[in-house]
């Protein structure tokens, strides 16, 4: 210490807290340096000698904190400037919010605001974390009611029905993947979990339905969407048939939230509507429950029940335009939806005078029904007017024809 004199001696204390951080083979770098720098500055030797030592010296410094800097203590370098008092007060107060049901639509929105404000701030990260563990994505919230007890009780957190839900999404929109151009531009969903059946009817007021969608706000003007999916976890059940009935009801609902997107609010009738959604389900929900039974045998079972109800030609017009489980509930609400998918599944795989279609091509025309009504502001068709306009489309054959092969076609689904 006393070599270097005074001046050295304040850059030695500059650079102690950085040779206590980094490894060891930093300090020896940095020994070292400054052992050829004491010899090479106070060395005695010829005036001309000294001043090229000294070049020598400040450039072999030079060189040893660049290496320094870049490889053997990268942690003090290119940091990051440190959050300020203002930033770090909106956070925690937006984290508070979070924690509290009431005040968390509040705290999200908050945070959103904080991730745009102050982009570059260090708590942009925590702020992208805690939005994560909330399940806060994009495009779709998890909103457990019960957060504890779901994280204790059901071993279920919010990312993870986050991710489960986006992979829906994802899986979903390869088969609307060829309409160019959906009705709703910008659309975002939210799905509330319950964690009891008596909570879940409290709030929503559905007793026969398991599980919801709804249109929370749609702003055709604007062209945006909100959607809500309330739903309820099972109990007395085992973790496979509640995953598989999860993945059911996020496949259904999702599907509700995209032919929302892709045709407009209200637009089909309920016979599409219902029968895309269960199509939608049996075909990506291939979970088998506990009883080794898949979604798509038992919602063909429950078609091959209903079969007695349309086996008349004026029976099936009925069905066509009836509401949700022929007006009635008990085994009619699993039968008409049944029928729904029976319907769908013989439009899209079926065949008539010798023409067939496929589930891209069907979606992709009704996007072109849709939009036609929807630019003349037209009620739109009843499900019997538009599945013969789908028939005459695709098969150029009518409804009677189409009954016909409908019946021999759910005759073969097996009866569980």
């Amino acid at each position: 210490m006393k070599e270097f004199g005074v001046h050295g001696r304040e850059r030695l204390k500059a650079w102690a807290p950085y040779l206590i951080r980094t490894p060891s083979l930093a300090n020896i770098a940095l020994r070292t340096a400054n052992r050829r720098l004491r010899n090479m500055l106070f060395a005695p030797r010829p005036l001309a000698q000294r001043s090229l030592a000294g070049s020598r010296a400040l450039w072999t410094l030079l060189t040893v904190l660049t290496l320094f800097g870049l490889v053997c203590a990268p942690e003090t370098f290119g940091q990051k400037k440190g959050s300020s008092k203002q930033a770090k007060k909106d956070f925690k107060r937006a984290y508070k919010l979070m924690q509290k049901s009431g005040t968390r639509e509040v705290g999200v929105s908050r945070l959103l605001e904080f991730r745009d404000k102050h982009a570059g701030d260090p708590l942009v990260d925590k702020v992208e974390a805690v939005l994560l563990d909330f399940g806060v994505g994009e495009e779709v919230e998890v909103i457990l009611a019960d957060r504890k007890k779901f994280r204790k009780l059901y071993q279920v957190k919010d990312s993870d029905v986050l991710e489960n839900a986006e992979k829906n999404l994802e899986d979903l929109r390869e088969f609307y993947g060829a309409i160019k151009k959906p009705f709703f531009k910008t659309a975002d969903i939210k799905l509330h979990f319950y964690d009891s059946r008596a909570r879940y009817r409290k709030i929503t007021g559905l007793i026969t339905a398991g599980g919801n969608f709804a249109v929370k706000n749609a702003d055709r003007s604007a062209k945006s969407l909100t959607g809500e999916i309330h739903w309820f976890f099972p109990q007395g059940t085992n973790v496979r048939n509640r995953d598989v009935q999860m993945q059911s009801l996020l496949y259904h609902e999702l599907s509700h939230y995209l032919n929302t997107i892709y045709f407009g609010n209200h637009v089909l009738p309920p016979l599409f509507e219902e029968g895309i959604a269960v199509y939608m389900e049996t075909r990506l929900n291939t979970e088998l429950n506990q009883n080794r039974r898949s979604v798509r045998e038992l919602r063909e079972s429950a078609a091959r029940n209903a079969l007695g109800s349309i086996k008349k030609y004026k029976d099936f017009i009925a069905f066509l335009n009836s509401e949700r489980g022929f007006g009635r509930g008990d085994l009619m609400i699993s039968r008409w939806y049944g029928m729904c998918y029976g319907v769908m599944d013989f439009l899209i795989h079926g065949k008539l005078n010798d023409r067939e279609t496929s589930i891209k091509e069907f979606l992709l025309h009704l996007s072109s029904w849709s939009s036609e009504v929807l630019k003349k502001k037209s009620p739109g068709l009843n499900g019997e007017k538009l599945l013969e306009l789908q028939i005459e489309r695709f098969f150029g054959s009518d409804l009677r024809k189409f009954h016909k092969g409908l019946l021999k076609h759910v005759q073969s689904f097996r009866q569980i």
